[in-house]
């Protein structure tokens, strides 16, 4: 099943068929194509992509909106954190949620020097000690988990009545 929306001059949405996914596009700022592309994955192992058409070497930088039909997820990910930072297991790039004071989200991407778009990995959705994530110790795996499962929650919702929020 596979939901989309158009808010705030994005696409943005969310599937759950053999993964589950969230995935967002946004345009260029002087015209009226899809520049830059995440998507956020839970199958196998969790995976974030980041595409950036733009060819040119920087941080991805997503926001989710304080009003928008997906905060609640990100928000819960983050509960009273202010920040989390997602560690690739092969490399050190990183993708890290955080809030801002309006209340919005800010997802950034930090690749390799030399990268235009990539890819975090963490191995394993279930406990692996190969995995950054379990070898020090730390709850991120869990977090994502009740993360995917509240955007999937969401599909039901995303029947077209929340217009108001929808903004092409």
């Amino acid at each position: 099943m596979n939901k989309e929306i158009y808010e705030y001059g994005k696409k943005r949405a969310i599937s759950a068929d053999r993964v589950y996914s969230y995935s967002e596009a946004i345009k260029g700022t002087d015209d009226e194509n899809y520049i830059e592309f995440l998507t956020l994955t839970k199958g196998d192992d969790y995976s974030f992509y980041y595409f950036n058409g733009t060819f040119e070497e920087k941080v991805g930088i997503f926001t989710i909106e304080r009003d928008s039909v997906f905060i609640q997820p990100f928000s819960n990910l983050l509960k009273d954190d202010k920040t989390l930072k997602v560690l690739d297991d092969h490399s050190d790039r990183f993708i890290q949620f955080s809030k801002n004071e309006n209340g919005d989200i800010i997802i950034s991407i930090q690749l390799l020097p030399g990268e235009i778009d990539g890819t975090i990995e963490l191995k394993n959705v279930m406990y692996d000690i190969r995995s950054r994530a379990d070898a020090s110790g730390t709850n991120i795996k869990e977090k994502l988990s009740k993360f995917f499962d509240e955007l999937i929650e969401l599909i039901p919702l995303l029947d077209g009545s929340q217009k108001s929020l929808v903004k092409k």
